[in-house]
């Protein structure tokens, strides 16, 4: 039975081993991919590529360019899900709020990333943006970050981590269809996951439209030297037709427009981790 008892211990210790490297590798994927970087807080973001700085004139702007919530003209409300690259349990959900008062615009969202039962990660965003002048508007976003491990058994990585960092971003309207936007993220580095930081993060963007139902959207990670790429075109005031590239990886999508609501729904397709698919709701009150 000696022995028996040995293969017992052998595997169980095999076991944590194996456990404690997957969630280990799967930390270091939630920092490249997770909620504290930058990710597609819609589907019409991530069906072009996920070009957002200059795109940003949504609710989404709360995470992507705080400057451009004085775009919307009404009162709007949205809401994402993600189901990421096939893997059982990995998903990301997203809602936001974005509220226009003349020269001024507010905005609040809400981000998960979750391995469902395992780990968590959580942005809490508030922004403010303020119209400087007819072509020039400047914006402030403030983030509580916090993540979890759940039930893992890892008594280095116990209870939930807090952390705050701040965001800034402007817009510039050179001519009628013409943008220009400047970003920069996590400007005070904040300490995430395991003491690692998440470091500060410079983006440029343009939007160009050719035509009153087209625009073609470029973003410019100063960073990272990634350059990512977006097309939409509108068919008959109801169907948005959308395109991206970002580091020769294609995205796809579509929506429906119908009144005060639109329906979004986008592909992401990587070789590497595979497909990645997003659908969303805006309702403007």
């Amino acid at each position: 039975m000696k022995p028996h008892k040995n293969l017992i211990k052998s595997v169980r210790k095999s076991l944590s081993i194996i456990l404690t490297f997957s969630l280990s590798h799967f930390l270091t994927f939630s920092l490249s991919y997770g909620a504290f970087d930058e990710f597609s807080a819609s589907p019409r973001v991530l069906s072009m590529g996920g070009a957002s700085i200059a795109l940003s004139d949504d609710a989404s702007a709360v995470n992507s360019n705080p400057a451009g919530l004085i775009q919307i003209e009404t009162t709007e409300v949205m809401a994402s899900y993600s189901d990421l690259y096939n893997t059982d349990g990995l998903s990301r959900g997203h809602i936001a709020v974005a509220i226009p008062s003349g020269a001024n615009a507010l905005g609040f969202s809400f981000n998960r990333l979750s391995l469902k039962g395992i780990y968590d990660e959580d942005v809490l965003s508030a922004a403010f943006s303020r119209q400087l002048s007819n072509h020039l508007a400047v914006g402030l976003a403030v983030r509580i970050l916090s993540d979890e491990i759940h039930d893992a058994g890892l008594n280095f990585y116990k209870g939930r981590k807090y952390s705050g960092t701040y965001s800034v971003g402007m817009i510039h309207q050179a001519a009628d269809n013409w943008l220009f936007a400047i970003t920069g993220e996590n400007l005070n580095e904040p300490a995430i996951a395991a003491g690692e930081k998440n470091s500060a993060v410079w983006k440029g963007g343009v939007r160009f439209h050719p035509f009153e139902t087209g625009l073609m959207v470029l973003d410019y990670n100063v960073n990272s030297n990634d350059l990512a790429v977006g097309f939409e075109v509108i068919i008959g005031d109801v169907l948005p037709l959308r395109l991206g590239f970002r580091n020769q990886k294609p995205t796809f999508g579509f929506g429906i427009r119908h009144n005060f609501l639109n329906f979004d729904f986008a592909i992401l397709s990587d070789t590497n981790l595979g497909l990645q698919t997003q659908a969303g709701m805006r309702i403007r009150i």
